[in-house]
């Protein structure tokens, strides 16, 4: 089940296939190893490693502060839009629902698509768009070749910048800043972390960040990001678990020591640090952890010198709260997209809204889903969202929505939204 949304576009019957309600153009570009690049090929330099490994000392602790968050049920306006009449400017970048689809960039000015991809012959993955919204990249490799991957950048009319082989142990992470790009790496053994790699295709230069900061979790029980490091945006400072105590601390990647700690469950939403760099949300306890299986973890604001705020903690401010699935911070860092369930269901549908940090106002826009897909792009001014959800017929609608006039619309099927690119215009 999805939304209360119906007959806002007619149902694909080839996943493969754009909605009706876009520009019938499509412009196709084939992003082969063999075309001709904009900028010379860079030598790519051995990695510079960064590692921390002294003794973890004793952590101070932060006393951790109630924010006092007002809770709303703002149910939006439903609308069947199409996209050309959504008056909204910027590139959506999306994958077609399966490996073997292509890519495609909108224009949600003109409904016109661009192809990026070949369909049949490479696999699409590892798509994402620099922090100002004018850089795509993505990887393709030719499927059952055992060649190198290749990472291809975009401006966002598609025309390739640079064209380059990478690692198959590499996998992207996102862009650091418009010039950089996160990778992880495989560890040597099955069981070892992943490495942190920064990397600027442009000049070939890479830095290599090892987790081996003291007492860090390797077990393969937690479901994050196997480097089990979360770095902020200038890699001074990094949020990692802790195997003894269960905590998560907060280091100084200079000074090479501990910050702060929080008291963690590990459950629920890895650590997200906002696009700033200001501060670092995550699931954790406000108080004593309590005994058994019974426990009400708590959102927590951990600003990167250690000051700790409970935005949400789901027993006693929120009991309409029952679990928090995902989060997505806005590009200007004030607000964070949200999945949630409510206690008055039945746990299997999340809620979709958003939370405001400097109002400390979280908004229930009345949009529920059996499934989400957990993609979910903020515009480049974070005034609106797209994202995915599932539908009845096991496929996937995509949803625009509006925060300067509360609407919601659908506006695609079976594509995965991965990115928004600012316009020229």
């Amino acid at each position: 089940m999805i939304f209360l949304i119906v007959n806002c576009a007619k149902p694909i019957s080839d996943s493969n296939t754009l909605p009706t309600n876009l520009n019938n153009e499509i412009r196709t570009i084939s992003p082969s190893p063999s075309h001709p690049l904009t900028s010379p090929m860079p030598t790519i330099y051995p990695p510079s490693t960064v590692s921390s490994t002294p003794l973890l000392t004793p952590i101070p602790t932060y006393s951790i502060s109630l924010a006092s968050t007002l809770v709303y049920s703002r149910c939006l306006e439903k609308r069947n839009l199409g996209i050309k009449e959504l008056s909204i400017k910027g590139i959506l970048v999306t994958h077609g629902y399966g490996l073997s689809t292509p890519a495609y960039l909108i224009d949600l000015e003109s409904g016109i698509s661009t192809t990026i991809t070949k369909q049949d012959d490479e696999i699409t993955s590892d798509i994402a768009v620099s922090p100002d919204g004018s850089r795509l990249v993505y990887s393709i490799k030719k499927r059952l070749s055992q060649d190198n991957r290749r990472i291809f950048i975009t401006d966002l009319n598609g025309r390739q910048l640079l064209n380059l082989p990478v690692q198959n142990d590499w996998q992207l992470e996102k862009w650091l800043d418009n010039e950089h790009l996160v990778f992880t790496r495989r560890g040597k053994d099955e069981l070892d972390l992943w490495s942190v790699i920064v990397f600027n295709p442009f000049t070939g230069r890479q830095m290599e960040y090892l987790s081996i900061y003291p007492d860090i979790d390797q077990t393969s029980i937690l479901l994050w990001n196997p480097s089990r490091a979360f770095y902020d945006a200038t890699f001074s400072r990094v949020i990692y678990p802790s195997l003894i105590s269960h905590d998560l601390i907060l280091w100084n990647v200079k000074t090479a020591e501990a910050i702060t700690k929080i008291p963690s469950s590990f459950l629920g939403i890895q650590p997200e640090w906002s696009p700033d760099g200001s501060q670092v949300l995550v699931m954790g306890w406000m108080g004593p952890r309590p005994d058994g299986v019974q426990f009400n973890p708590t959102l927590i604001s951990v600003g990167r010198n250690g000051e700790q705020s409970a935005l949400i903690k789901l027993d006693q401010t929120h009991p309409l709260i029952a679990w928090i699935d995902f989060i997505k911070w806005s590009p200007d860092s004030s607000k964070i997209a949200i999945w949630m369930k409510f206690n008055n269901t039945d746990h299997t549908e999340s809620h979709f809204g958003t939370y405001d940090l400097g109002l400390h106002q979280l908004i229930d826009f009345c949009l529920q889903a059996n499934v989400h897909t957990g993609s979910v792009v903020w515009s480049p001014d974070s005034r609106a969202i797209i994202f995915g959800a599932d539908n009845s017929s096991g496929g996937i609608d995509v949803f625009l929505v509006d925060l300067t006039r509360s609407f919601v619309t659908k506006i695609l099927e079976n594509m995965l939204p991965y990115g928004w690119m600012a316009s020229e215009k």
